[in-house]
């Protein structure tokens, strides 16, 4: 793994099984930048999720997590590294050749416990379906362009 808790610039791939990133007494963050004139050219985080294995890679299936982004808060406690909340990319369907039916879903930890509940999917067809009562809330959908 490769570990850097100070300024580094790193230019080129850093080839390592985990990469972690401290900070202390301020932010911890990583820049990803693009500098093109061209509209199409972003900064750009990619997540890739294979069976089988990094020379032989197979098709996804159904139910597969294809990404997490997870976000942790120090507890004080022995575990000391509490999730709070989640967001995970998980196939929702029978992945083909150009086709890959994914979902989002968004899941947070309540007062009390320490595992994270999915609260929320945004489908692979748009639907989105919210967990739990909506007592006090207020959704409202609408449709942009016909979408």
């Amino acid at each position: 793994s490769a570990y850097f808790a100070e300024d580094v610039d790193v230019v080129g791939a850093v080839n390592a099984a985990s990469l972690s990133i401290s900070k202390d007494s301020a932010n911890a963050e990583l820049v990803i930048a693009a500098h093109h004139s061209t509209d199409g050219t972003t900064p750009k985080l990619t997540m890739r999720k294979a069976d089988g294995s990094g020379a032989s890679p197979t098709v996804v299936a159904n139910n597969d997590v294809l990404g997490t982004i997870s976000f942790e808060g120090n507890d004080g406690g022995a575990g000391a590294w509490e999730e709070g909340a989640r967001i995970e990319a998980r196939v929702d369907g029978t992945p083909a050749s150009n086709e890959m039916p994914t979902e989002l879903t968004f899941w947070t930890t309540k007062d009390g416990s320490a595992t994270a509940v999915e609260q929320m999917v945004l489908g692979r067809q748009g639907n989105l379906t919210v967990r739990g009562g909506l007592a006090h809330s207020l959704l409202t959908a609408s449709l942009i362009n016909g979408y």
